[in-house]
């Protein structure tokens, strides 16, 4: 947890959820699912809960997520981490994707520079960092609240896994990658602030340093596809505005 952390920049419930997604404390979520139906046999709960539609339902309320359009009966998760993993991507499918260096391809320019080029920063209705798009000059991105506590669990815990466990599916840090290169100064901050992508509780000046240090470490190999894709697109219409 970061030095000088505030109460009031932790998600609901305080610090507990966020220790509970903690890479390095989790146990098997087939563990806790066991231990849950000892304590609440299923013959004295209420029809249609379990431990993986009560816990879903915590991470989504605690971290703003959408609330899950998946039957959650058969969710299979290593553990918390990758359940609040799952949520953010609603259950998408894990495809694989070819690990290739894209050192040619990144983003060349932050969000104020594509605003500056003609390029209109629209909030999408979808939190789901799959929901990336960039046509007719408008490029849509999903609403992102960022405090310093709930980036972290959001970013570094779950880059850490994804290094870890699906260099292959690394859609979250793909999407940090998107942010990093869309986010250099406060003024960018400010024009995500301002089209209503990003939602701070920290200080703007705040937001593009703790961007830089999530990445630090996450190589340009995890970049989707479909975003270096959208990176070549960027590129090539500032390219011929200059």
């Amino acid at each position: 947890m970061p030095n000088g952390a505030k109460l009031s920049q932790q998600p609901l419930g305080g610090i507990l959820p966020l220790d509970l997604v903690l890479f390095e404390n989790q146990l098997p979520f087939c563990v806790l699912e066991e231990l849950f139906n000892i304590v609440f046999p299923p013959n004295r709960r209420d029809d249609g809960i379990n431990f993986p539609k009560l816990a879903s339902w915590f991470f989504s309320i605690t971290f703003d997520l959408e609330r899950p359009k998946h039957d959650l009966d058969n969710v299979s998760v290593k553990h918390f981490t990758d359940l609040l993993r799952f949520l953010l991507l609603q259950g998408a499918p894990p495809e694989e994707m070819e690990l290739v260096f894209y050192a040619t391809d990144v983003l060349s320019y932050s969000a104020k520079e594509l605003q500056e080029f003609g390029v209109k920063l629209k909030a999408s209705k979808s939190k789901s960092p799959l929901d990336i798009k960039f046509s007719g000059l408008v490029l849509e991105l999903p609403k992102i609240l960022v405090t310093d506590l709930v980036t972290e669990a959001f970013f570094f815990y779950m880059i850490a896994f994804e290094q870890i466990h699906c260099r292959q599916t690394s859609y979250i840090s793909s999407y940090a990658l998107v942010l990093s290169r869309l986010i250099n100064t406060k003024e960018d901050v400010d024009v995500l602030v301002d089209n209503k992508i990003v939602h701070s509780f920290i200080t703007n000046t705040e937001v593009a340093p703790s961007f830089r240090i999530m990445v630090k470490n996450v190589g340009l190999a995890v970049l989707l596809p479909e975003h270096v894709d959208i990176f070549k697109s960027l590129n090539k219409f500032c390219e011929n505005e200059t």
